[in-house]
């Protein structure tokens, strides 16, 4: 039987409702159209973003989102603006998540007025023997992945990146650390072939069954094969943290080269990297892959998302040939409770300034997240500025996302030609805009942007 997880009203005016989950997701309650569970407009006494559950099984955690009268588990209060405090100064603060359990009482607001829940949970028990599920075949010119970990941890340890392993491998060096780990640089003696090793650190202790949900969302990459997109060579897990092997591409990403160019690209360098991007996109949107699911029985999925388009996950070949990274990393990174709860402030801030709101409320999303994020990137490549008006310096950048508009690209910059402004305005018009012509797939975004250009 699978995990499961209810909530139920117990009193207040949706008392009698009941929702029910099985997988990792994310709810947001309040006043707002934009929330998960919405209460009624008309109730001041909650306020429009009231608190934040988060599912990352086995556990629960709620936070509260700087609400006008406060978040209660037990009765005791976990989060409240002060009094006299706006409530976009509210959403400013940053409320520590508490951690849930079976049975739990949730009160939002007063108590005679408030909404009163009761959580309820059913966890699946983990098998104590259950192994790890490393890759079956994981050898890249003849070397094991379990080598090339082995050489890490013991080339970590000593701090040196320059020694060879049995004569065919050196460990060059550390390439960055960012939301989800480290990277590293390895090399082929005998070809020159270069490979980026991620290890993946889990902020919170993880259990066997999730390492392995993890797994085997990572292994859905080695899958894919396509010209724009970043073949996963291998995974696998040793010490409790998680490692994955791609070819490396010393050319970097597309916010590098922006970087190099001054901040922005010119419209045809931004639109020739947006085309390759969204043929990745079409790809791995219609592909058709299979992976193990809980149980361990193969189930077949058509279409992949990527759940984190921005630039930074564009990368560039020597031949100028643009290719999508980290394919299921940030669904599997969720997914698997890795994150504990997201306090986005830091590690998540930057992907978050491109992503669509919806991306906030709910873990399962469709392709056409991918194509917002694609299409704030080629915005972020044309203008040098974010789709929202973010400040970095506040702590809550998931209430910026919620409450930020987007902002008309033409506001950014008035030499954008004003068909192609029109297409990107129309991707990025926010969730609740109702449009039947909306672009939400990538195919039709390379032709609609084709026909905006002329070209």
């Amino acid at each position: 039987m699978a995990d499961q997880f209810t909530l139920t009203c117990q009193k207040g005016r949706l008392k009698g409702n009941t929702w029910t989950w099985q997988e990792a997701e994310n709810i947001v309650l309040g006043r707002s159209r934009k929330c998960t569970i919405r209460f009624p407009a008309e109730d001041d006494t909650l306020s429009r973003f009231q608190s934040k559950i988060e599912i990352r099984p086995p556990k629960v955690f709620i936070r509260d989102y700087g609400s006008k009268n406060g978040t209660y588990v037990n009765e005791e209060l976990i989060g409240r603006r002060e009094s006299g405090m706006s409530a976009e100064e509210g959403r400013n603060r940053s409320y520590k998540p508490r951690e849930l359990a079976d049975g739990d009482i949730i009160r939002l607001g007063s108590r005679d007025e408030g909404e009163v829940f009761r959580l309820n949970i059913l966890v699946e028990k983990e098998p104590e023997e259950a192994p790890v599920e490393n890759d079956s075949d994981p050898i890249i010119e003849g070397i094991n992945l379990e080598d090339f970990i082995r050489l890490l941890l013991a080339q970590k340890q000593e701090k040196n990146y320059d020694s060879l392993y049995e004569g065919k491998l050196r460990l060059k060096k550390e390439l960055g650390r960012g939301g989800f780990g480290v990277v590293y640089l390895a090399e082929h003696i005998e070809t020159g072939r270069q490979y980026a090793i991620k290890e993946i650190i889990p902020e919170v202790k993880v259990n066997r069954h999730n390492m392995n949900l993890f797994l085997r969302e990572i292994s859905i990459g080695r899958q894919l094969h396509h010209r724009n997109v970043i073949e996963t060579l291998a995974s696998g897990e040793k010490n409790g943290n998680l490692y994955f092997v791609m070819n490396y591409y010393s050319n970097g990403s597309v916010a590098d080269l922006m970087t190099k160019k001054g901040g922005k690209l010119d419209l045809g360098t931004a639109t020739n990297i947006m085309f390759q991007v969204l043929d990745g996109l079409d790809y791995i949107h219609n592909a058709t892959v299979v992976s193990k699911d809980r149980y361990g029985k193969d189930r077949t999925t058509k279409g992949v998302v990527h759940r984190d388009m921005k630039p930074h996950n564009m990368l560039i070949d020597e031949n100028g040939v643009v290719k999508i990274s980290d394919l299921g990393l940030a669904k599997a990174y969720d997914l698997a409770g890795m994150s504990g709860i997201s306090d986005v402030s830091a590690s998540w801030g930057g992907t978050l300034a491109f992503a669509p709101r919806k991306q906030e409320y709910f873990l399962k999303v469709r392709p056409d997240v991918d194509v917002f994020g694609a299409v704030s990137s080629y915005y972020f490549m044309l203008t040098g500025a974010l789709i929202r008006n973010f400040d970095f310096r506040r702590k809550n950048i998931v209430e910026q996302l919620l409450d930020l508009p987007v902002v008309p690209i033409e506001q950014r910059d008035p030499r954008i030609p004003p068909k192609l402004a029109r297409v990107i305005d129309s991707v990025l018009a926010e969730d609740e805009v109702r449009d039947p012509k909306k672009c939400t797939t990538a195919k039709q975004l390379k032709q609609d942007i084709r026909l905006a250009l002329n070209i």
